[in-house]
């Protein structure tokens, strides 16, 4: 269908709140999982009571479950990007791991990386970047699980922050790409 008019500046949405997680140098790689700032329409702001209420997934399901229901009772149309940093790792020394919610720390026990026919396998014929690497060492392959694992882990948060979205909007107009 062609356009035979477009919409005048007054009328073209526009972003009306903003919350972008800690994306600077002082808290590279999208933040930290734990009292996280954000920058807001209303300036930084930074989570840190020293409960589980602090856990950046949380936060940002939390703020943004709220957001919608309030555009959504205000009849508004609107868009909303929501990115947790999880299952990413957390910056910092030591080896890397995603953190998981408190209360899903014991889940998955046991649970291991994949172990296709090419995990851990050393091939000298291919490429030299890839021949060049040796064999992982058993802390390196006991590592790579505890990162598989604790990638799980974080993805349960995850979870719980989509359900909740799908819940708000559940027997509205809206979709929900994920």
């Amino acid at each position: 269908r062609p356009i035979t008019s477009l919409p005048t500046k007054s009328s073209q949405p526009s972003v009306t709140a903003w919350n972008c997680k800690g994306a600077s140098v002082s808290t590279p790689g999208g933040g930290d999982y734990y009292n996280p700032k954000f920058s807001t329409n209303d300036g930084p702001v930074t989570f840190n009571n020293g409960t589980y209420a602090d856990y950046s997934t949380s936060v940002i399901g939390n703020v943004s479950v709220a957001w919608v229901k309030d555009r959504l009772a205000a009849d508004e149309p609107f868009f909303a990007y929501i990115a947790p940093k999880a299952p990413h790792i957390q910056d910092g020394p030591g080896w890397p791991v995603a953190l998981a919610a408190p209360w899903y720390k014991d889940a998955f026990p046991g649970v291991k990386a994949p172990r296709p026919p090419s995990w851990n396998a050393s091939c000298p014929a291919h490429h030299w970047l890839v021949a060049q690497q040796p064999p992982m060492t058993q802390e390196q392959a006991d590592r790579s699980d505890a990162l598989y694992r604790s990638r799980w882990l974080s993805l349960l948060r995850v979870d719980d922050l989509v359900e909740a979205v799908v819940d708000a909007v559940d027997g509205t107009n809206t979709y929900v790409v994920f």
